[in-house]
């Protein structure tokens, strides 16, 4: 396979280094033109894309990229790299490509030489007038017309000084930095940056099973790999990490892991290095213990002790990450709620004051509400002492204290109508059940300074009837990803769904879907937010008796790429 030539590389990188100053954004467009056999390559291809300080050997800026299934049409590819804001500062680079057949596992074939990444004249000018000390450019160094004031706040801009015929690209559809110094978008041109791709495995998953329960194995991401944990029936307990970056599966060991009841699902918990594993556990085989905790940089195990914690019920206590402690509650044996605290560090439990606390129904894990606001713990659900009605709390670990939170407006939630959320900093925001809206889910957002509650708007938002399809949520910085696991159109066909909500607006931006054949309707699509990409699993359908398949999957929040010419 050759590469002939990369086409747009230069504009596309003005159009980044324009947009950056806007808004902070490191991508750019990058497009070629790919024979394979002597002939226009046609079809899907894996491409890996890296940046180097020289032409040859040379250091890595930033980390290397994977581009799986890409579409080849007549030779023609666009990808879209973004090797972070530490890779392209204005120092020398080269660009080196990988690239294979899409259906293949095998090694990447590399397109020599590197290319280097050339900055363009507007690039140029921009790099030259940034890094003039400040004061130096008056009135008396502008050429008339050529810059105002107003472009010098506030940062400087060189849009007005490109020439006649340049391009540029923007998320911006309006772009009213670009339209306001001539240039014009171009009717047509657009494409949409991000949604659905699955990751490519290098190597077999190892002994990881779905698990007994339809809601699958349970994972988190730890910063640089997603921790996968099941336990079934036909395997018994079972963890493995997967490197989205290499594609690689690391089997977890089993040696020293808990000894879990089949019947049930694991939960994840990950303060500092440590991954905490809270399940069934089975009395006969370990009564002292309650789960696991699996050190990341030792790979090794070691016990939960139940010293200190009262005796807990059958559905396990609800656990969360303090910052220096697990924080865990539930329902003793004798039906009474308790709280406690687990230190990693002196490897025992203290109870924690639960006068006050709002005494919401624990028995019943999914008519609950629970999450954690970085202070403090959120309770909120179904009243003990008034049932029907609901009831809320706060508990803060600091001063150990408890105080009431707000019903008003809040969800009025029925059995199995509970659901995960995600804390954006102001708000906690849940997907759940609203007893008054006939079966039909939505998201509510509680603000626990305000101790207020909201109903969040359902105007564009995609069908996501709960009787039918459960869903989790993942917070990208500035919206509200929701993951359902049916169709759009609420035929319960199955497939999986991403929905994008925006607080600060409260509205949907838009939604992307998937349509894979699930395992069930009823599988919980698990993604987790890597900081620039939605990534985890879905549990797809082998069809027939054969089991079901773990798969990852990456998801980046769509965006429209525009381009703009300067007549």
């Amino acid at each position: 396979m050759k590469l002939l030539r990369t086409l747009f590389l230069y504009a596309a990188l003005a159009g980044c280094l324009t947009t950056a100053a806007l808004a902070q954004i490191t991508a750019f467009s990058y497009q070629g033109r790919l024979t394979d056999g002597g002939a226009p390559a046609n079809g899907l291809y894996d491409f890996t894309l890296s940046a180097h300080d020289a032409l040859t050997s040379g250091n890595l800026a930033g980390s290397a990229l994977i581009f799986a299934d890409v579409p080849v049409t007549n030779g023609v590819f666009v990808l879209y790299p973004d090797f972070g804001a530490g890779a392209l500062t204005g120092q020398p680079r080269w660009l080196e490509v990988g690239v294979r057949i899409g259906a293949s596992t095998g090694a990447y074939t590399p397109l020599n030489p590197r290319q280097p990444i050339l900055a363009t004249p507007l690039a140029n000018v921009a790099n030259t007038v940034l890094s003039l000390p400040a004061g130096v450019v008056g009135g008396a160094q502008l050429a008339p017309g050529s810059i105002t004031a107003d472009k010098l706040a506030p940062s400087i801009t060189t849009l007005g000084l490109a020439p006649s015929g340049a391009l540029l690209t923007s998320f911006d559809e309006n772009a009213t930095h670009l339209t306001s110094n001539g240039y014009v978008k171009i009717p047509g041109l657009r494409t949409t940056v991000g949604g659905w791709n699955v990751i490519p495995e290098r190597n077999a998953q190892t002994n990881l099973s779905t698990g007994y329960s339809m809601y699958g194995p349970a994972s988190l991401w730890t910063g640089t790999e997603l921790f996968v944990y099941s336990i079934s029936d036909y395997s018994g307990p079972a963890g493995n990490r997967f490197n989205p970056a290499t594609g690689l599966w690391n089997p977890v060991p089993t040696n020293g892991q808990p000894s879990f009841n089949n019947n049930g699902t694991a939960s994840l918990l990950q303060g500092g290095s440590d991954v905490f594993v809270f399940g069934r556990v089975d009395p006969l085989m370990n009564p002292n213990s309650i789960g696991g905790i699996f050190n990341l940089t030792s790979g090794g195990w070691r016990n939960i002790p139940t010293n200190g914690l009262p005796s807990i019920a059958n559905n396990g206590p609800r656990c969360f990450w303090t910052g220096s402690e697990v924080l865990a509650i539930g329902d003793s044996d004798s039906g009474q709620f308790y709280g406690a605290l687990f230190s990693p560090l002196t490897n025992g439990w203290r109870l924690i004051d639960t006068n006050g606390n709002p005494q919401v129904r624990m028995e019943t894990s999914t008519v609950l509400i629970a999450g954690w606001t970085g202070t403090e713990l959120f309770l909120y659900g179904n009243s003990r002492a008034n049932p029907g009605e609901m009831a809320g709390g706060l508990y803060h670990p600091a001063n150990g204290t408890w105080r009431p939170a707000s019903i008003n407006n809040g969800p009025q939630l029925g059995d199995g109508s509970g659901r995960t959320g995600v804390w954006t900093g102001t708000e906690w925001i849940t997907y759940a059940y609203d007893g008054e809206m006939a079966w039909q889910a939505r998201l509510f957002a509680y603000n626990p300074q305000m101790d207020a509650w909201r109903p969040c708007s359902t105007v564009g938002a995609p069908w996501s009837d709960m009787s039918y399809g459960f869903g989790s949520l993942f917070w990208t910085g500035t919206e509200v990803a929701e993951v359902i696991s049916r169709g759009s159109d609420g035929t319960g066909s199955g497939g999986a769904t991403v929905c994008l909500y925006q607080p600060a607006t409260d509205s949907w931006r838009s939604f992307e879907s998937l349509t894979p054949s699930l395992a069930s309707s009823m599988t919980v699509p698990r993604l987790h937010w890597t900081g620039s990409e939605g990534v985890g699993y879905l549990t797809e359908s082998s069809g027939g008796a054969a089991p079901s398949t773990v798969r990852p999957y990456r998801f980046t929040p769509p965006r429209a790429l525009f381009l703009y010419q300067k007549p």
